[in-house]
């Protein structure tokens, strides 16, 4: 049945593969095939949580089972819901989002945040006092690097001395990204970068952030209308617009 009413909405999958008493080969399997009833069934994207030494924690490396969904789906978006880069190096997390990226054929989502569960940090060595400045460099750096080239960064955490980069993503300029963020400061800067957003909690909370990110887009918007006024005026044509 063909709807009246066009919309814009899509519907994905957002796991967890929590320990469920069972063999993990077999959740995997079971996993990959829900992959391909998703694939068939037209959902949009599979969007896999990252977890570590916990219950919650048989998917540590997303990447590596969502390229196996890639290979066995044929539109299916996929993207971790996030990579804690308060754990990772940004420039692996970089070259694991080419690869993936590459490996689907442009059908990469790429999702980033600090981590909710500082036990989990805890047990890598990051405290809760160093995650928030950890992912701010590792997050800035990762956006540098999805632009190509080389990059150099100097910070707290991370030294980067002109580092070539070899690999590209499929998709130009990059993947879309989305950003894990609980605060209304997060959001602005996501909606800064052009980025989507993630959030969850109680709809007050959500709804202030929700409501930084729109502000911010539109700013962003009028902004780069300016100056592309600016840009055609001199031409004869700034009416035009």
């Amino acid at each position: 049945m063909t709807s009246t009413f066009p919309s814009k909405l899509a519907f994905g999958i957002f796991d967890h593969l929590d320990a469920n008493g069972h063999d993990v080969a077999q959740q995997y399997n079971d996993r990959l095939l829900l992959a391909e009833a998703c694939d068939r069934l037209g959902f949009y994207a599979y969007h896999l949580a990252e977890h570590h030494c916990t219950p919650h924690g048989r998917s540590p490396v997303p990447n590596l089972f969502l390229s196996s969904v890639a290979q066995r789906t044929t539109r299916l978006r996929v993207g971790p819901m996030v990579m804690l880069l308060s754990l990772h190096h940004p420039l692996r997390a970089f070259e694991e989002a080419c690869m993936l990226d590459q490996l689907s054929g442009g059908r990469l989502e790429l999702g980033i945040g600090r981590g909710s569960l500082p036990v989990e940090l805890g047990y890598f060595g990051v405290s809760a006092d160093a995650a928030p400045g950890r992912y701010a460099e590792a997050s800035e750096i990762l956006v540098k690097a999805m632009r190509g080239g080389s990059v150099c960064y100097e910070g707290d955490h991370f030294r980067l001395d002109d580092v070539p980069l070899t690999l590209t993503p499929h998709q130009r300029p990059h993947p879309p990204t989305w950003i894990a963020v609980n605060q209304p400061g997060s959001a602005s800067w996501a909606a800064e970068i052009g980025a989507n957003i993630a959030s969850i909690g109680p709809a007050s909370s959500v709804r202030r952030v929700t409501d930084a990110y729109r502000s911010r887009r539109e700013l962003r918007f009028r902004r780069e209308c300016q100056i592309a006024i600016s840009w055609l005026a001199p031409h004869g044509c700034g009416r035009q617009l």
